[in-house]
C-alpha cells in the first residue's frame, strides 16, 4: 500500500463555507476554491494509487479526470455514478467562464451542489483507487503492459473526443486510438507471452499520446473562440450596442 501523502482538503472547504454564495463575487472566488479541492485531490490520489506522475499537478480538471476515469473503468463491474462523472466537466466549464468573462455569474445551485458532493466524492474515489491499486499489484508483466497500453489509448480517445468538435485533427487522433484498441484486443487473445506486436503497439500508443499537447490545444481553442468574438464585434459593432 502506498504511503499516504494525500492532503486533506477540509480546510479549503471550510474556507469556501465562509463565503456568502448569495453574492456573485463570493461565488466567483468559490469556483477557484472548488477547483483546488477537486484538482489537488485528483493529483494526489492519481500519483499515490493510480500510478500517474507529477504532471497531474499541472493538468486541468478534465485532463486529470480523464486519466483517472479510464483506470476506474478498467475495473470489473465498475461504473462511475452520473453525479460524479459530471463534476469535472461542469466545474471546468464554470471555471473557464469565470476566468475569461469578468461579468459571468456562476450558477448558485450548481456551486452549492459541487460543494456538497466533495466529501462523498472523495470517499468514493478513494475506494476506487485502493481497489485499482490492489488489482494492479496482482497483475503479471504481460497483463501490466496490456493495461498500460489500454489506459493510454483510452485517454487519447477520450480527450480527443472532447476536443474533436473544435478541431478535425482530434477526430483523426480519436480514430487512430480506436483502431489501436481494436488491434490490442486481438493481440491480447493471441498469446500468453509479451510478443513483439504487443511491445510495438505499446510504443505506438505512447507516441500517439505524446503527439498532442492537450493543455496547449485547449488554450489555443479558447483563444481562438475569444478572437472570433473580437472579430465579430469589429465587423458589426452595432449588434453589440446596449
Amino acid at each position: 500500500m502506498p504511503s499516504s501523502t494525500i492532503r486533506d482538503n477540509g480546510s479549503l472547504l471550510s474556507l469556501f463555507d465562509q463565503l456568502d454564495t448569495e453574492e456573485v463575487a463570493d461565488r466567483r472566488i468559490g469556483v477557484y476554491i472548488l477547483e483546488d479541492v477537486y484538482g489537488k485531490f485528483m493529483a494526489d490520489i492519481g500519483r499515490e494509487y493510480f500510478g500517474l506522475d507529477d504532471k497531474m499537478r499541472d493538468m486541468n480538471l478534465m485532463s486529470q479526470w480523464g486519466k483517472i476515469n479510464v483506470r476506474i473503468q478498467s475495473l470489473d463491474n465498475q461504473s462511475v455514478p452520473g453525479e460524479y462523472s459530471s463534476i469535472a466537466p461542469s466545474l471546468k466549464q464554470i471555471r473557464d467562464r469565470v476566468a475569461h468573462d469578468y461579468d459571468y455569474e456562476p450558477p448558485a445551485g450548481r456551486i452549492a451542489d459541487l460543494r456538497e458532493l466533495a466529501p462523498e466524492w472523495k470517499e468514493w474515489l478513494t475506494e476506487q483507487a485502493i481497489e485499482y491499486h490492489e488489482v494492479e499489484r496482482e497483475q503479471d508483466a504481460r497483463q501490466t503492459l496490456i493495461q498500460l497500453t489500454r489506459n493510454t489509448l483510452q485517454e487519447v480517445r477520450q480527450e480527443s473526443e472532447w476536443l474533436s468538435s473544435s478541431a478535425v485533427f482530434f477526430e483523426e487522433t480519436k480514430t487512430q486510438a480506436q483502431e489501436m484498441l481494436d488491434e490490442l484486443e486481438r493481440i491480447e487473445g493471441d498469446s500468453n507471452e509479451i510478443t513483439r506486436e504487443l511491445v510495438d503497439i505499446f510504443s505506438k500508443a505512447k507516441e500517439l499520446d505524446h503527439e498532442v499537447d492537450y493543455e496547449e490545444a485547449v488554450d489555443a481553442l479558447v483563444e481562438q473562440e475569444r478572437q472570433s468574438q473580437v472579430d465579430a464585434y469589429l465587423e458589426e459593432p452595432w449588434r453589440y450596442d446596449d
